[in-house]
């Protein structure tokens, strides 16, 4: 299981300017949560909400994005198979996200993961991934930038990749049997930290910044 993490050595990166208060969130449109700039109806480019993923192995990648494109409802699946850290930061503090994540980078070794089990999410399935390290990163991520997030942000996550989505509740059981009968938890290589826009479908890459470090996490 996921323990809740231990603080580390390095120096904490201050951001330039105090971030803007997550009670600025717009909440316009059946539960989304959009920045008070935000448009309904088209982005303006500097508006576009930020995401910060972890970046899977180039084989366990292939593997859990041809399981996306196998099970989703192809006329509903816009992205690649993905793990979300942050679902919305402000796009303001682009700059100081950008640094802070590759002040991370630069420290941590790539952190040990663990594919633990097939989850059913009522209408879709996903892979639970369990992984302390990315879960220590993520609990400094979010310290930094407390007073910025989200309501669904300031939860700490269950780490996961969807690999099938709003489909039957039939439909989701049936998969989620056959995946479970094959499945044997394994190790599970985290290679990075991704940013992108999210434009309301596909998303726009920022950047993917890879483990370099040799720090441990865990």
């Amino acid at each position: 299981m996921v323990k809740h993490h231990r603080k580390t050595s390095w120096i904490r990166l201050k951001f330039a300017k105090p971030p803007e208060p997550a009670d600025r969130i717009n909440k316009e449109g059946a539960g989304m949560q959009v920045p008070a700039p935000f448009v309904m109806g088209g982005f303006m480019d500097k508006n576009a909400p930020i995401i910060m993923t972890a970046l899977m192995g180039d084989a366990d990648f292939a593997w859990a994005n041809r399981l996306r494109q196998q099970h989703f409802p192809p006329e509903r699946n816009f992205l690649d198979a993905h793990i979300t850290l942050f679902h919305h930061l402000p796009p303001q503090m682009l700059p100081e996200i950008r640094q802070r994540v590759k002040d991370m980078v630069a420290v941590f070794a790539q952190p040990e993961a663990w594919l633990h089990d097939v989850m059913l999410q009522g209408k879709g399935v996903a892979y639970r991934l369990d992984c302390e390290g990315l879960m220590n990163i993520r609990d400094e991520l979010a310290e930094n930038f407390a007073g910025m997030l989200t309501p669904q942000d300031q939860a700490r996550p269950r780490l996961h990749i969807t690999v099938q989505n709003k489909v039957t509740p039939a439909e989701s059981k049936a998969l989620h049997e056959q995946l479970v009968a094959e499945f044997e938890p394994r190790p599970f290589a985290i290679k990075g930290i991704g940013l992108y826009y999210y434009r309301g479908g596909p998303w726009e890459e920022i950047g993917r910044y890879s483990f370099r470090g040799t720090q441990d996490a865990g």
